[in-house]
């Protein structure tokens, strides 16, 4: 397979084989995926599974028949 690459600032066509093609492509879909990613961040900081995990919006949601029994345990 033939594969274009930046060298010095030039394109160079290179030959590869098969498996090397495979994980450049699969390196340019996380590079695609993590640029998302930091673009849909709201504040601009890099892609951090600790950020998501603290800051973000979590999966489970308090129904309100769950928050009233749970104010009437108090």
């Amino acid at each position: 397979m033939e594969v274009t690459i930046n060298y010095n600032g030039q394109a160079v066509a290179v030959e590869v084989t098969l498996e090397v093609y495979e994980f450049l492509d699969q390196a340019d879909h996380k590079t695609e995926n993590l640029f998302h990613e930091q673009r849909r961040h709201w504040d601009g900081r890099e892609f951090d599974e600790y950020i998501i995990t603290t800051e973000g919006v979590g999966v489970y949601g308090e129904t309100p028949e769950e928050y009233l029994c749970r104010m009437e345990t108090l």
